[in-house]
């Protein structure tokens, strides 16, 4: 693979530790292999609202250090403990929806898990999704449940 990156954007998959986030990173590998794109896994984090972490603040749990943890987890889980060379994370603060779109502009795909709760909550859940696959630059390809749930 020793054309990934020439005049391509990457493909990007959305990773927040959850099992349908990890369906599509094996997902979003197969498609950086077969289009021969550098892969990268990017963990979105907003700062927390609530007033008691001001007062206790626990780095271990603060959400850049959950999501530089998650980023971590995600890759181990895909390529063990040696990554390949065309394969990076990042954690990024920001709204989620919003940073996607932005990296979208120069990705070749971006890849989103769903957490595919069902009934009603369907309809309220799932936003980064549905705003991604709304606004992006690029192709979406968003990974049901069903899907997260034979791997």
């Amino acid at each position: 693979m020793n054309d990934r990156g020439h005049g391509h954007g990457p493909v990007l998959v959305g990773i927040d530790g959850s099992t349908g986030a990890l369906a599509a990173l094996r997902e979003a590998v197969i498609l950086a292999e077969a289009f021969r794109r550098p892969l990268e896994a990017v963990a979105v984090w907003q700062p927390s609202t609530s007033m008691y972490d001001a007062y206790y603040p626990d780095a271990e749990s603060s959400p850049r250090s959950v999501a530089l943890r998650n980023a971590r987890e995600a890759s181990t889980a895909a390529f063990g403990a040696k990554p390949p060379d065309w394969f990076s994370t990042r954690a990024q603060q920001g709204n989620p929806g919003a940073v996607f779109v932005e990296a979208s502009r120069t990705a070749s795909y971006l890849v989103l898990g769903s957490r595919g709760r069902g009934g009603l909550t369907t309809a309220l859940l799932g936003s980064v999704s549905v705003h991604c696959a709304s606004h992006a630059r690029c192709p979406v390809l968003i990974v049901g449940p069903d899907v997260a749930e034979t791997m």
